[in-house]
């Protein structure tokens, strides 16, 4: 098992109310919040650039095979506002996907990051076909409305989701206006993203050197499953329907992930400038057109 170690300066031992307050407890954390096996090997030496007046730590690590600080085949790397150095086990094999998937996630398109390695994104919205709308893709309980009354029980994303929810929300918003994104936000969002399915945060996604602008962009694209809606205009345009609200099938390149220029420190999140807009009898028949090919094309 490939791994990411953990050292935290002036620590003797962990328990999960410690990784918690280090900020660490989603990279030792299953499905439903279980913690996964791991050990702690105490350690005298270590990336001691986090003040503390004590130069003893220890080494966090998934699975109980104990970690040393090997300076000369690691790569370890402190952030700021973070209570913890975060490093390779090993330069030569840095952990990949399988390595750090969580043993229950969302379904979602896979996508080929830096390290060269299909990882899964998870999908927060998905195109309807018969609909012709976006839907929510997360998780959802049947809950009372708050105010009663007829038609008073719907579906709720549930509790546990609800940030993912607003994310979807946030990144739907800025696709339908084309708006541009800093880096920094583009960053944090796409992180958000893969730990959802991956046990990694901000830094071992940076350390692993996964995202380029195109890349990052392409992953929020994914989140919203603009490939879907994509598929859809060009199903409508094979089929001859077309409305005043219909846009235009646009081409494979015009879904990746754009920059503004090589220097920019933003990027654009593109769109369609409209949504389709078509009779119920045209549905029916799109949505037949648009349904993805036997052999995949969809999230998996």
């Amino acid at each position: 098992m490939r791994r990411f170690l953990y050292y935290l300066p002036g620590v003797m031992g962990v328990n999960s109310r410690m990784l918690s307050s280090r900020g660490l407890i989603s990279r030792f954390t299953a499905g439903g919040g279980r913690l996964i096996e791991h050990g702690c090997s105490t350690s005298v030496e270590g990336p001691h650039s986090i003040d503390t007046p004590r130069p003893i730590g220890c080494i966090v690590h998934p699975s109980l095979r104990p970690a040393r600080y090997e300076p000369s085949r690691q790569r370890w790397a402190q952030y700021a506002g973070v209570k913890f150095c975060v490093g390779l086990e090993d330069i030569g094999l840095p952990p990949a996907p399988a390595d750090l998937e969580r043993d229950t996630g969302l379904a979602g398109y896979p996508i080929t990051l830096g390290d060269g390695n299909s990882w899964r994104v998870p999908l927060l919205r998905r195109w309807d076909n018969h609909s012709l709308t976006h839907v929510c893709a997360l998780p959802q309980s049947i809950q009372r409305r708050p105010m009663g009354g007829k038609g008073s029980f719907v579906p709720t994303v549930r509790p546990e989701f609800a940030e993912l929810h607003a994310i979807a929300d946030s990144i739907f918003e800025r696709f339908l206006a084309n708006a541009t994104i800093s880096t920094d936000e583009l960053f944090t969002r796409v992180a958000e993203l893969l730990a959802v399915n991956y046990r990694v945060g901000p830094e071992e996604v940076e350390l692993l050197g996964l995202l380029t602008p195109e890349s990052a962009l392409g992953c929020l694209q994914l989140a919203i499953d603009a490939p879907g809606m994509r598929r859809c205009g060009e199903a409508m345009a094979r089929a001859g329907i077309c409305t005043r609200q219909t846009p235009r099938p646009r081409e494979e390149k015009d879904f990746t992930a754009e920059t503004q220029s090589p220097q920019s420190s933003e990027g654009k999140i593109s769109s369609s400038p409209g949504s389709p807009s078509v009779a119920s009898e045209e549905a029916k028949t799109l949505a037949a057109a648009a349904a993805p090919a036997e052999d995949g094309g969809g999230p998996g």
